[in-house]
């Protein structure tokens, strides 16, 4: 049996051979056709594979170039680095020096404090001593305005009676205006 027909269609065509040839020709252009087809998706993929692989040739120069580049640039950080640690053993020198500094000024700060402490237990002293007085004085203030509003309870209450006096001897001596009394008393 031929491979370019089944078995049905080989039964029905088997007595006409151009039938047969007619069919097979159309098998082999088909074959034809797909072989034609597998050459050019090879050809597509080896121009596809030759144009990654020159991708790949420029990229691969690119990062050489870079690579060079990022090892200059390597080289320059490690002497900056090797500047900076030397900048850095004399930094952390001078830290030490202020450092021992610190020390002696914190002696100075503490009998700068304790003196401090002295003059405000001194201040709240005197502090306490004045408001003490201010109490006092208030309070003799306090005293003296109440002697203060005695009397001038005390004058007023005399007035008002010499008025009240001035009005009643001016009313049995004969009337007289009352406007005219007043005034006369103040």
């Amino acid at each position: 049996m031929p491979l370019f027909l089944s078995a049905a269609e080989y039964e029905q065509c088997s007595h006409d051979a151009s039938l047969v040839a007619e069919k097979a020709d159309a098998f082999i252009g088909q074959l034809y056709n797909q072989l034609e087809t597998v050459k050019a998706q090879a050809d597509a993929a080896a121009i596809t594979a030759e144009q990654t692989c020159s991708l790949l040739e420029q990229k691969y120069v690119s990062l050489s170039s870079e690579f060079a580049n990022i090892e200059f640039q390597n080289s320059q950080l490690n002497s900056t680095l090797e500047q900076r640690s030397a900048e850095l053993a004399q930094v952390q020198a001078a830290k030490h020096q202020i450092h021992l500094k610190c020390i002696g000024k914190d002696g100075e700060i503490e009998r700068l404090s304790t003196e401090a402490s002295e003059l405000h237990r001194s201040k709240r002293q005197l502090i306490e001593l004045l408001e003490q007085k201010d109490l006092e004085i208030s309070e003799k203030n306090a005293v003296i305005q109440s002697y203060l509003n005695k009397i001038s309870s005390v004058t007023g209450q005399v007035l008002m009676n010499a008025s009240l006096q001035s009005s009643e001897a001016a009313e049995k001596s004969g009337g007289g205006n009352m406007w005219e009394v007043w005034a006369a008393s103040c």
